[in-house]
């Protein structure tokens, strides 16, 4: 849900709120049947006619008790914003364990090329 859709949805259910259960309210972005869908599906109000919605109890509830459709979309893009901090953490470690096996390699390498080098020199010195 956009944040646009978010607020339009609040005002509405604000309005309510303020007047009663009933609340006339145009948006400039959505259609009214849309914004009325949207509450009647998730059970906090209904369209009316033409700009007109109601708002039901649950409506009340979620606007007074939860913050409305603007907090709940700003919890989920929290939460999306952690789980794409959390896949980019993921995707670095995996990057590091593929650089852990060259680095042991490398290690290794060092190691014989220094234990040769030493040899070569005690044959030589002695």
């Amino acid at each position: 849900m956009t944040k646009e859709f978010a607020e339009d949805l609040d005002k509405i259910l604000k309005g309510g709120i303020e007047n009663d259960g009933f609340f006339e309210f145009e948006s400039d972005r959505f259609e009214a049947r849309v914004l009325g869908d949207i509450l009647e599906r998730d059970g906090y109000g209904g369209w009316i006619t033409g700009c007109e919605f109601q708002i039901y109890p649950a409506g009340y509830a979620f606007y007074n008790g939860r913050g409305g459709y603007t907090n709940e979309s700003r919890k989920n893009e929290d939460k999306n914003k952690l789980i794409g901090l959390q896949i980019n953490d993921l995707e670095y470690k995996k990057k590091i364990r593929k650089l852990e096996g060259i680095i042991v390699l490398w290690q290794v390498i060092t190691a014989i090329i220094g234990i040769i080098g030493v040899v070569g020199w005690l044959l030589f010195v002695f």
